[in-house]
């Protein structure tokens, strides 16, 4: 975002909420700079994907980039901290352009006056889901790190914003089955809220975003899955280097890839052994699902078009062999491309009734020797430079006894066999609550470390989680629906 539109959008909300404590607002005085502001407001978001104003220390940051200020901003960005302040708020986002109706709403609740019952970002958020708003969003107040005792802060705090994200999505798709059981409409607004949580701290490298994914929850794998597809695409869509809002994109079509299973009898979609052929050409029809599932929507956007077309594509196969079938044989997607091989990647990583999870190292190998008929090649290679040869939450044993779980991969792709490890249980055979992370890459730090084999977790009763989120991954568990 250029730095002229940063500070354009930074002066029409202020002029926004200064205009709203004086006109009432169905005053044209107060109609004009809300005009403007959505105008703008809905250029940025059709460019980047959503937009996020945060008040962090004594700086205004919009879409992670801090808002340089000077003499003639000055005045503007201190009325805006001190809003968000007395709100006890850290700023706000914007997921989507909101109606000028919504907007108008929005205003009214921010500049209404300290009413205790409106203080906060939690009891904001509630206010606008009573108004049925669900594009915009109260973020809870942070602060930026800066020394060393600070950053380990600041990561505790992302592995935290990460992991109830990450529990919101799985009650999102949970309560979306309930609704599409009953013939009720899914909440789409609230899912992009959550996916571009986690895009933008994907972005913010706090840590490594993938660990997300190894999170596995065999009693509700058609809904883990689908969350955990959303967070690996989000992971390669970054290090593809895509754009904030391709990556966005990319998230969303992921965790919409399967909604179609949401609508497969559960006894198909659990049952223990092989589909009989009738069984086969039910679970074949979910990609059409989805469509029918995602077209009942009220709003059909640009985001809404692109996780359609992934949700009908991702089984269809680089080589156009797979399902459904459309007499056509015409390159996949991108996004579909994509979502496939984080689809396929998960699917063989986790415990299903019928299959037991195989080591990442082995899926990496299926998806290579894959390469060119049922996934892009090219865009299997890239997915390996992403997770590492040693993904995160693997359990490896060293060579000189102890286990030791990934906790992030080398940057660096010559040495993707050198990831970072937190020790899980030393060599004298001692388990070990939070043992030393090492980074094998170092030639200091990883001298003398070196890696023997790949291990099953469970087998050696390893909660993978918590030495790679601590404590943190204990408290966070999804709600139970009735």
């Amino acid at each position: 975002m250029t730095p002229d539109r940063s500070k354009k959008l930074v002066n029409q909300l202020f002029m926004l909420f200064k205009t709203a404590q004086i006109h009432d607002p169905a005053n044209r005085a107060f109609q004009q700079p809300l005009e403007q502001f959505r105008q703008t407001l809905n250029e940025t978001i059709s460019a980047e994907g959503s937009l996020t104003l945060e008040s962090v220390e004594m700086s205004l940051y919009l879409n992670e980039a801090k808002i340089r200020t000077d003499i003639s901003t000055f005045g503007t960005f201190q009325y805006l901290q001190d809003e968000f302040f007395q709100k006890n708020v850290g700023g706000i986002r914007f997921v989507s352009c909101p109606s000028l109706q919504e907007l108008t709403q929005f205003v009214r609740l921010i500049v209404r006056g300290n009413d205790p019952t409106r203080i906060g970002a939690e009891a904001l958020n509630s206010a606008l889901t009573d108004q049925q708003i669900g594009n915009i969003e109260f973020l809870e107040r942070a602060e930026k790190a800066t020394t060393s005792s600070d950053q380990a802060t600041q990561k505790t705090e992302h592995k935290r914003r990460a992991l109830k994200n990450y529990v919101k999505a799985i009650d999102l798709v949970r309560d979306s089955s309930f609704r599409i059981a009953k013939a009720k409409a899914v909440d789409t607004r609230k899912a992009k809220r959550i996916v571009y949580d986690l895009v933008d701290i994907c972005i913010s490298e706090g840590f490594s975003f993938l660990g997300l994914s190894s999170i596995k929850n065999y009693d509700e794998y058609t809904y883990n899955h689908s969350v955990n597809v959303c967070i690996v695409s989000i992971g390669f869509g970054k290090n593809l280097g895509l754009s904030k809002k391709q990556i966005g994109e990319l998230g969303i079509a992921g965790l919409y890839h399967d909604y179609g299973k949401l609508s497969i009898p559960r006894e198909i979609l659990n049952k223990p052994g092989r589909f009989d052929p009738h069984e086969w050409e039910i679970m074949k029809t979910h990609p059409l699902k989805s469509i029918k599932t995602l077209l009942s929507q009220k709003e059909i956007q640009e985001t809404d078009i692109k996780k359609m077309i992934a949700a009908f594509e991702h089984h269809r196969n680089y080589d156009c062999t797979g399902y459904p079938q459309t007499g056509v044989k015409k390159e996949m997607n991108f996004y579909s491309k994509v979502v496939a091989i984080a689809d396929a990647y998960d699917a063989m990583t986790t415990n299903r009734v019928y299959q037991r999870a195989m080591l990442p190292t082995y899926a990496l190998k299926i998806l290579v020797d894959n390469g060119g008929t049922k996934f892009d090649p090219i865009l299997v290679k890239a997915f390996i430079n992403t997770v590492g040869m040693y993904p995160v939450g693997s359990l490896l044993r060293m060579t000189n006894g102890s286990l030791a779980v990934v906790t992030a991969e080398n940057k660096d792709p010559s040495k993707l066999d050198r990831p970072f490890v937190r020790i899980a249980v030393d060599s004298q055979g001692n388990r070990l609550e939070q043992g030393p992370e090492i980074d094998l890459a170092d030639p200091a730090m990883g001298a003398g470390w070196d890696i023997s084999t790949i291990l099953r977790p469970e087998e050696y009763r390893i909660n993978v989680a918590h030495y790679l989120f601590g404590d943190i991954a204990e408290s966070m568990k999804p709600a139970t629906s009735n």
